[in-house]
């Protein structure tokens, strides 16, 4: 799996966006997951040391769209290495999950 961008530890603010969609490549109205953020809307990370967190995840617009995003907060980024990301959607009668990605986070020199 190819890293999709770098950013430095510590960086925050930047925003990992995703649509959800089925098994047929439709887009998903995500919108019954009711009001976010929520626990039925997350962002799922595993580190470089392999320990994972989750962040709640918001909509982009409304849900009808079916994306879905994290800002990055301050104080997530902090090992440097390879990470995985993907956003994990529950709604009333279904669970969806995007692909695994992929991204680095590089050291500062201070």
């Amino acid at each position: 799996m190819a890293s999709l961008f770098t950013v430095s530890k510590n960086d925050y603010g930047f925003v990992l966006e995703r649509e959800i969609v089925n098994q047929g490549h439709d887009t998903v109205d995500i919108s019954s997951a009711g009001a976010l953020p929520s626990s039925n809307a997350l962002c799922q990370f595993e580190l470089p040391d392999g320990t994972t967190t989750s962040k709640n995840a918001a909509y982009t617009n409304t849900g009808t769209d079916g994306r879905i995003q994290y800002t990055m907060a301050t104080g997530v980024l902090t090992q440097a290495g390879t990470w995985k990301f993907q956003f994990k959607l529950i709604l009333t009668a279904s669970q969806f999950h995007t692909i695994q990605e992929e991204f680095t986070v590089a050291d500062t020199l201070i």
